[in-house]
Protein backbone atom coordinates (compact mmCIF):
# COMPACT_ATOMS: atom_id res chain seq x y z
CA UNK A 1 0.00 0.00 0.00
CA UNK A 2 2.68 2.55 -1.19
CA UNK A 3 1.51 5.79 -2.94
CA UNK A 4 2.21 4.01 -6.41
CA UNK A 5 2.52 1.62 -8.28
CA UNK A 6 -0.76 0.08 -7.13
CA UNK A 7 -1.05 -3.74 -6.40
CA UNK A 8 -3.45 -4.02 -9.69
CA UNK A 9 -6.53 -6.58 -10.06
CA UNK A 10 -6.14 -10.04 -11.02
CA UNK A 11 -7.85 -9.13 -14.61
CA UNK A 12 -5.53 -6.48 -15.36
CA UNK A 13 -2.56 -9.32 -14.74
CA UNK A 14 -4.60 -11.53 -16.87
CA UNK A 15 -4.16 -8.91 -19.87
CA UNK A 16 0.06 -9.04 -19.73
CA UNK A 17 0.09 -12.47 -19.48
CA UNK A 18 -0.69 -13.34 -23.32
CA UNK A 19 1.99 -13.68 -26.38
CA UNK A 20 3.46 -10.82 -27.68
CA UNK A 21 2.50 -9.12 -30.73
CA UNK A 22 3.61 -6.24 -32.69
CA UNK A 23 3.20 -2.60 -31.81
CA UNK A 24 2.19 -1.81 -35.32
CA UNK A 25 -0.43 -2.56 -37.66
CA UNK A 26 -3.68 -1.86 -38.00
CA UNK A 27 -5.36 -4.09 -35.60
CA UNK A 28 -2.93 -2.82 -32.61
CA UNK A 29 -3.49 0.49 -34.09
CA UNK A 30 -7.60 0.27 -33.42
CA UNK A 31 -6.62 -1.28 -29.88
CA UNK A 32 -4.39 1.47 -28.99
CA UNK A 33 -6.48 4.26 -30.14
CA UNK A 34 -9.17 2.82 -28.34
CA UNK A 35 -7.70 3.38 -25.32
CA UNK A 36 -6.67 6.89 -26.06
CA UNK A 37 -9.92 7.72 -26.37
CA UNK A 38 -10.95 5.49 -23.34
CA UNK A 39 -8.51 8.07 -21.63
CA UNK A 40 -9.84 11.12 -23.03
CA UNK A 41 -13.44 10.58 -21.78
CA UNK A 42 -11.76 9.70 -18.39
CA UNK A 43 -10.41 13.38 -18.10
CA UNK A 44 -12.93 15.09 -20.03
CA UNK A 45 -11.07 16.58 -23.14
CA UNK A 46 -11.28 16.16 -27.04
CA UNK A 47 -7.68 17.86 -27.20
CA UNK A 48 -4.69 15.15 -28.37
CA UNK A 49 -3.59 12.20 -25.52
CA UNK A 50 -0.63 10.43 -26.07
CA UNK A 51 0.42 7.06 -24.39
CA UNK A 52 4.17 6.02 -24.37
CA UNK A 53 6.44 4.80 -22.85
CA UNK A 54 8.12 6.01 -19.65
CA UNK A 55 7.19 7.67 -16.00
CA UNK A 56 5.37 11.03 -15.53
CA UNK A 57 8.96 12.90 -15.23
CA UNK A 58 9.07 12.03 -18.83
CA UNK A 59 5.65 13.59 -19.77
CA UNK A 60 6.55 16.93 -17.54
CA UNK A 61 9.90 17.33 -19.39
CA UNK A 62 7.79 16.78 -22.62
CA UNK A 63 5.56 19.57 -21.68
CA UNK A 64 8.39 22.27 -20.34
CA UNK A 65 10.21 21.45 -23.13
CA UNK A 66 7.51 22.01 -26.40
CA UNK A 67 5.24 24.40 -24.49
CA UNK A 68 8.28 26.63 -23.47
CA UNK A 69 11.50 27.90 -24.51
CA UNK A 70 14.79 28.40 -22.96
CA UNK A 71 14.64 31.79 -21.79
CA UNK A 72 10.76 31.82 -21.55
CA UNK A 73 9.62 32.80 -17.21
CA UNK A 74 7.09 30.25 -16.24
CA UNK A 75 5.54 30.40 -12.52
CA UNK A 76 6.09 27.23 -10.99
CA UNK A 77 4.23 26.31 -7.50
CA UNK A 78 5.40 24.17 -4.88
CA UNK A 79 4.46 23.00 -1.59
CA UNK A 80 6.04 19.24 -1.31
CA UNK A 81 8.55 17.06 -2.88
CA UNK A 82 6.78 16.65 -6.59
CA UNK A 83 6.42 20.76 -6.69
CA UNK A 84 9.90 20.55 -6.35
CA UNK A 85 10.21 18.18 -8.41
CA UNK A 86 9.00 20.78 -11.19
CA UNK A 87 11.23 23.46 -10.50
CA UNK A 88 13.76 21.15 -10.99
CA UNK A 89 12.46 19.70 -14.41
CA UNK A 90 11.76 23.55 -15.47
CA UNK A 91 15.33 24.40 -14.41
CA UNK A 92 16.51 21.70 -16.56
CA UNK A 93 14.63 23.23 -19.72
CA UNK A 94 16.53 26.45 -19.00
CA UNK A 95 13.00 28.01 -18.03
CA UNK A 96 13.07 31.37 -15.79
CA UNK A 97 11.20 30.03 -12.70
CA UNK A 98 9.57 32.09 -10.66
CA UNK A 99 9.20 30.14 -7.52
CA UNK A 100 5.59 30.55 -5.61
CA UNK A 101 4.93 28.33 -2.65
CA UNK A 102 3.24 26.80 0.31
CA UNK A 103 4.34 25.30 3.46
CA UNK A 104 4.03 21.38 3.00
CA UNK A 105 0.99 20.14 4.31
CA UNK A 106 -0.95 23.62 2.77
CA UNK A 107 -2.73 23.56 -0.66
CA UNK A 108 -1.53 25.99 -3.46
CA UNK A 109 -3.92 29.28 -2.60
CA UNK A 110 -5.33 29.82 -6.26
CA UNK A 111 -5.07 34.16 -5.45
CA UNK A 112 -1.74 33.82 -5.07
CA UNK A 113 -0.86 32.21 -8.29
CA UNK A 114 -3.19 35.07 -9.78
CA UNK A 115 -1.10 37.63 -8.05
CA UNK A 116 2.02 36.59 -9.09
CA UNK A 117 0.87 36.10 -12.60
CA UNK A 118 -0.14 39.98 -12.04
CA UNK A 119 3.22 41.07 -10.81
CA UNK A 120 5.32 38.88 -13.67
CA UNK A 121 3.24 40.05 -16.91
CA UNK A 122 6.33 38.11 -18.86
CA UNK A 123 5.26 34.85 -17.52
CA UNK A 124 4.09 32.69 -20.00
CA UNK A 125 2.22 30.17 -18.15
CA UNK A 126 2.13 27.99 -14.89
CA UNK A 127 2.74 24.58 -13.86
CA UNK A 128 1.32 22.82 -10.48
CA UNK A 129 1.20 19.42 -9.10
CA UNK A 130 -2.69 18.51 -8.44
CA UNK A 131 -1.73 15.73 -6.06
CA UNK A 132 0.86 16.17 -3.80
CA UNK A 133 1.70 13.05 -2.46
CA UNK A 134 4.19 14.00 -0.15
CA UNK A 135 1.71 15.50 2.00
CA UNK A 136 -1.46 13.74 1.01
CA UNK A 137 -2.66 16.99 -0.67
CA UNK A 138 -5.04 17.92 -3.33
CA UNK A 139 -4.01 21.26 -4.86
CA UNK A 140 -7.22 23.05 -6.07
CA UNK A 141 -6.44 22.91 -9.63
CA UNK A 142 -9.84 24.62 -11.11
CA UNK A 143 -9.48 27.47 -8.79
CA UNK A 144 -6.43 27.72 -9.95
CA UNK A 145 -6.93 27.48 -13.35
CA UNK A 146 -9.59 30.19 -13.06
CA UNK A 147 -7.26 32.51 -12.22
CA UNK A 148 -4.30 31.39 -14.87
CA UNK A 149 -6.89 31.51 -17.80
CA UNK A 150 -8.48 34.92 -16.65
CA UNK A 151 -4.75 36.34 -17.62
CA UNK A 152 -4.23 34.38 -20.69
CA UNK A 153 -1.40 32.34 -19.52
CA UNK A 154 -1.23 28.21 -20.64
CA UNK A 155 -1.75 25.69 -17.33
CA UNK A 156 0.20 22.99 -16.87
CA UNK A 157 -0.75 20.38 -14.34
CA UNK A 158 0.64 17.30 -13.36
CA UNK A 159 -1.86 14.74 -12.51
CA UNK A 160 -0.03 11.74 -12.25
CA UNK A 161 -1.41 10.77 -8.59
CA UNK A 162 -4.76 12.59 -8.76
CA UNK A 163 -6.56 11.00 -12.61
CA UNK A 164 -8.69 8.24 -11.99
CA UNK A 165 -9.16 9.24 -8.19
CA UNK A 166 -10.66 12.56 -8.17
CA UNK A 167 -12.49 14.31 -10.99
CA UNK A 168 -10.37 15.99 -13.41
CA UNK A 169 -12.11 18.03 -16.15
CA UNK A 170 -9.43 19.22 -18.67
CA UNK A 171 -11.31 21.05 -21.10
CA UNK A 172 -13.81 22.35 -18.92
CA UNK A 173 -11.48 23.69 -16.32
CA UNK A 174 -9.00 25.57 -18.65
CA UNK A 175 -6.08 22.63 -18.50
CA UNK A 176 -3.91 23.03 -21.45
CA UNK A 177 -1.61 20.28 -20.75
CA UNK A 178 -1.85 17.41 -18.24
CA UNK A 179 0.84 14.21 -17.49
CA UNK A 180 -0.48 11.35 -15.77
CA UNK A 181 0.83 8.04 -15.59
CA UNK A 182 -0.18 4.22 -15.90
CA UNK A 183 0.65 3.14 -12.01
CA UNK A 184 -1.54 4.95 -9.76
CA UNK A 185 -5.10 5.94 -10.06
CA UNK A 186 -5.45 4.41 -13.61
CA UNK A 187 -4.50 1.04 -11.41
CA UNK A 188 -2.41 -0.75 -14.02
CA UNK A 189 1.63 -1.40 -14.03
CA UNK A 190 4.62 1.32 -14.52
CA UNK A 191 5.86 1.79 -17.64
CA UNK A 192 3.26 4.08 -19.55
CA UNK A 193 2.91 8.13 -19.04
CA UNK A 194 -0.14 9.54 -20.60
CA UNK A 195 0.38 13.77 -21.84
CA UNK A 196 -2.37 15.19 -23.23
CA UNK A 197 -2.55 18.82 -25.46
CA UNK A 198 -5.09 21.12 -25.84
CA UNK A 199 -5.43 24.11 -28.64
CA UNK A 200 -3.83 26.49 -26.86
CA UNK A 201 -0.48 24.78 -26.11
CA UNK A 202 -0.49 23.97 -29.42
CA UNK A 203 -0.59 27.44 -30.73
CA UNK A 204 2.30 28.35 -28.23
CA UNK A 205 4.24 25.33 -29.47
CA UNK A 206 3.23 26.60 -33.51
CA UNK A 207 4.57 30.45 -32.32
CA UNK A 208 7.88 29.20 -30.88
CA UNK A 209 10.80 31.09 -32.24
CA UNK A 210 13.28 28.34 -31.22
CA UNK A 211 12.72 24.26 -31.99
CA UNK A 212 11.95 22.49 -29.94
CA UNK A 213 15.19 20.28 -28.66
CA UNK A 214 15.17 16.18 -28.21
CA UNK A 215 13.28 14.14 -30.03
CA UNK A 216 11.75 11.45 -27.16
CA UNK A 217 10.54 14.92 -25.71
CA UNK A 218 8.67 16.67 -28.81
CA UNK A 219 5.24 16.68 -28.55
CA UNK A 220 5.54 17.78 -32.18
CA UNK A 221 6.81 14.76 -33.23
CA UNK A 222 3.89 12.48 -31.32
CA UNK A 223 1.42 14.41 -32.59
CA UNK A 224 2.80 14.19 -36.93
CA UNK A 225 2.80 10.30 -36.20
CA UNK A 226 -0.46 10.30 -34.41
CA UNK A 227 -2.02 12.04 -37.42
CA UNK A 228 0.16 10.46 -40.45
CA UNK A 229 0.07 6.97 -38.39
CA UNK A 230 -3.02 6.60 -37.06
CA UNK A 231 -4.16 3.58 -38.96
CA UNK A 232 -0.65 1.79 -38.85
CA UNK A 233 1.66 2.89 -36.23
CA UNK A 234 0.62 5.86 -33.97
CA UNK A 235 3.71 6.60 -32.45
CA UNK A 236 7.50 6.22 -33.20
CA UNK A 237 8.74 3.99 -30.40
CA UNK A 238 8.41 0.23 -29.51
CA UNK A 239 5.89 -0.06 -27.43
CA UNK A 240 5.21 -2.09 -24.28
CA UNK A 241 2.28 -3.58 -25.60
CA UNK A 242 1.64 -5.99 -22.34
CA UNK A 243 1.63 -2.83 -20.17
CA UNK A 244 -0.90 -1.09 -23.12
CA UNK A 245 -2.68 -4.02 -22.70
CA UNK A 246 -3.00 -3.85 -19.11
CA UNK A 247 -3.96 -0.34 -19.14
CA UNK A 248 -6.71 -1.47 -21.38
CA UNK A 249 -8.42 -3.83 -19.19
CA UNK A 250 -7.77 -1.35 -16.39
CA UNK A 251 -9.36 1.20 -18.30
CA UNK A 252 -12.33 -1.45 -18.67
CA UNK A 253 -12.88 -2.14 -14.73
CA UNK A 254 -13.17 2.19 -14.50
CA UNK A 255 -15.57 2.16 -17.13
CA UNK A 256 -17.94 -1.30 -15.26
CA UNK A 257 -17.54 0.41 -11.95
CA UNK A 258 -18.82 4.53 -13.49
CA UNK A 259 -16.59 7.37 -12.48
CA UNK A 260 -18.36 8.72 -10.00
CA UNK A 261 -18.49 5.82 -8.07
CA UNK A 262 -15.03 5.40 -8.12
CA UNK A 263 -14.38 9.03 -7.11
CA UNK A 264 -16.61 8.40 -4.30
CA UNK A 265 -15.37 5.13 -3.47
CA UNK A 266 -11.66 6.53 -3.08
CA UNK A 267 -13.25 9.45 -0.75
CA UNK A 268 -15.28 7.11 1.64
CA UNK A 269 -11.70 5.28 2.15
CA UNK A 270 -9.52 8.02 2.37
CA UNK A 271 -12.08 9.31 4.82
CA UNK A 272 -11.95 6.37 6.79
CA UNK A 273 -8.03 6.41 7.15
CA UNK A 274 -7.84 9.92 8.31
CA UNK A 275 -10.81 8.96 11.10
CA UNK A 276 -8.83 6.00 12.06
CA UNK A 277 -5.46 6.69 12.45
CA UNK A 278 -6.64 10.53 13.81
CA UNK A 279 -8.50 8.49 17.03
CA UNK A 280 -4.87 6.25 17.53
CA UNK A 281 -3.61 9.52 18.63
CA UNK A 282 -1.38 10.28 15.82
CA UNK A 283 -1.16 13.63 13.77
CA UNK A 284 -1.99 13.59 9.84
CA UNK A 285 0.24 15.81 7.25
CA UNK A 286 -1.57 17.63 4.15
CA UNK A 287 -4.18 20.09 4.65
CA UNK A 288 -7.49 19.07 6.12
CA UNK A 289 -9.49 21.17 3.62
CA UNK A 290 -7.62 19.80 0.43
CA UNK A 291 -7.06 16.03 1.20
CA UNK A 292 -5.84 13.84 -1.24
CA UNK A 293 -8.21 10.67 -1.68
CA UNK A 294 -5.27 8.44 -2.91
CA UNK A 295 -2.54 8.74 0.18
CA UNK A 296 -2.96 9.25 3.56
CA UNK A 297 0.11 10.66 5.56
CA UNK A 298 0.86 10.80 9.05
CA UNK A 299 3.57 11.85 11.95
CA UNK A 300 4.82 9.10 14.16
CA UNK A 301 4.90 9.37 17.62
CA UNK A 302 7.97 11.21 19.29
CA UNK A 303 11.11 8.70 19.86
CA UNK A 304 9.96 6.45 16.70
CA UNK A 305 11.91 6.09 13.79
CA UNK A 306 9.24 6.41 10.75
CA UNK A 307 11.65 3.79 8.99
CA UNK A 308 11.53 1.39 12.11
CA UNK A 309 7.60 1.95 12.36
CA UNK A 310 7.74 1.16 8.20
CA UNK A 311 9.42 -1.87 8.69
CA UNK A 312 7.31 -3.49 11.83
CA UNK A 313 4.19 -2.82 9.67
CA UNK A 314 5.46 -4.66 6.72
CA UNK A 315 6.44 -7.55 9.27
CA UNK A 316 2.59 -7.64 9.49
CA UNK A 317 1.23 -7.30 6.21
CA UNK A 318 1.21 -3.66 5.17
CA UNK A 319 4.02 -2.62 2.72
CA UNK A 320 4.05 1.60 2.70
CA UNK A 321 6.39 4.10 2.57
CA UNK A 322 8.29 6.45 4.27
CA UNK A 323 7.65 10.06 3.93
CA UNK A 324 10.12 12.30 1.30
CA UNK A 325 12.59 14.83 2.13
CA UNK A 326 12.61 16.27 5.35
CA UNK A 327 9.73 14.34 6.31
CA UNK A 328 11.06 11.01 5.72
CA UNK A 329 11.87 10.22 9.09
CA UNK A 330 9.24 11.17 10.80
CA UNK A 331 6.19 10.71 7.91
CA UNK A 332 4.44 7.38 6.80
CA UNK A 333 2.87 7.28 3.62
CA UNK A 334 -0.18 4.98 2.90
CA UNK A 335 -1.44 4.56 -0.59
CA UNK A 336 -5.30 4.06 -1.23
CA UNK A 337 -5.88 3.19 -4.60
CA UNK A 338 -8.03 1.27 -6.80
CA UNK A 339 -7.58 -2.36 -5.74
CA UNK A 340 -6.85 -1.27 -2.33
CA UNK A 341 -9.21 1.54 -1.61
CA UNK A 342 -11.72 -0.38 0.66
CA UNK A 343 -13.30 0.45 3.77
CA UNK A 344 -11.32 -3.48 4.59
CA UNK A 345 -8.10 -2.24 4.12
CA UNK A 346 -8.67 1.20 6.21
CA UNK A 347 -9.92 -0.55 8.99
CA UNK A 348 -7.50 -3.58 9.19
CA UNK A 349 -4.66 -1.36 8.72
CA UNK A 350 -5.38 0.92 11.58
CA UNK A 351 -6.14 -1.82 13.30
CA UNK A 352 -2.54 -3.45 13.07
CA UNK A 353 -0.98 -0.17 13.40
CA UNK A 354 -2.57 0.21 16.75
CA UNK A 355 -1.47 -2.79 17.84
CA UNK A 356 2.13 -2.20 16.90
CA UNK A 357 1.85 1.14 18.80
CA UNK A 358 0.59 -0.12 21.59
CA UNK A 359 3.22 -2.80 21.76
CA UNK A 360 6.13 0.18 21.13
CA UNK A 361 5.13 2.51 23.36
CA UNK A 362 4.79 0.16 26.47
Amino acid sequence: MIPGPVEVEDEVLAAMGGQLVAHYGAEWAHYYNRIVQELRELVGTKGDVFVYPGSGHLGVDACAASLFEPGEQVVVATNGYFGERLIQLAVANELDVVRIEAPWGKAIDPAVVGAALDAHPEAKGVMVVHGETSTATLNPVREIAREVKARGRLFVVDAVSSAGVVPLEVDAWGIDAFVTASQKGLGAPPGLVIVGVGGAAWQAIDRRATPIRGWSTNLKVWKAFAEEERDFQPYYVTMPVGIVRALGASLELIRREGLTSRFSRHSEVSRAFREGITQLGLELVGDPDHPLPSVTAFCTPAGLEADHVRRMLQERGFFISNGLGAMSSKVLRVGHMGKNATLEHARAFCRVLGELLGELLR
